[in-house]
């Protein structure tokens, strides 16, 4: 579960920082 977790968490967190750098 960890690992798909991190696998998740990647994609996810690009994700947040292009929206958080948007609405920045």
């Amino acid at each position: 579960v960890m690992q798909y977790s991190g696998l998740t968490v990647q994609p996810h967190k690009a994700i947040v920082g292009a929206n958080a750098f948007t609405h920045e």
